[in-house]
């Protein structure tokens, strides 16, 4: 019996193996912060051009109904931020401020992102790539 448990190798928690992948993608700033910047989903927007952010933003959007916290829970830089202050910051907002700020600062960001587009004349043929110019 004692075999066996000292032949099992430890296994790692679900919560080290996000914790470390939160880690690897806060390290990674550097090299992904305009692939994940809505600077430049504005920039695109304004000149009728749908960027890889966007994209990325669409893909992650259609992804968060099926898996919902794959983004932030695991993978988003942002989150490996507030994993790193959590044990410093003790106050917690409170819910009903919280939600109206997330879902106005989302309902302007998307408004924004419309207006440009419309702007600027909707998405051009320039963004579609192999197409004749």
């Amino acid at each position: 019996m004692t075999e066996n448990t000292l032949s099992q190798k430890p296994r790692l928690s679900r919560q080290k193996i996000r914790k470390a992948l939160l880690i690897v993608s806060f390290l990674l700033i550097p090299a992904t912060i305009f692939y994940i910047s809505p600077i430049v989903i504005l920039m695109g927007a304004a000149k009728g051009i749908a960027t890889g952010s966007l994209l990325l933003f669409a893909a992650l959007a259609v992804l968060s109904l099926g898996v919902s916290r794959l983004w932030c829970g695991w993978l988003c830089p942002m989150g490996a931020w507030q994993e790193i202050c959590s044990p410093v910051m003790k106050r917690t907002v409170k819910d009903g401020r919280r939600t109206l700020v997330k879902y106005g600062v989302t309902v302007l960001w998307l408004v924004l992102i419309a207006y440009l587009f419309i702007g600027a004349g909707a998405v051009s043929s320039r963004s579609i790539p192999f197409t004749a110019r």
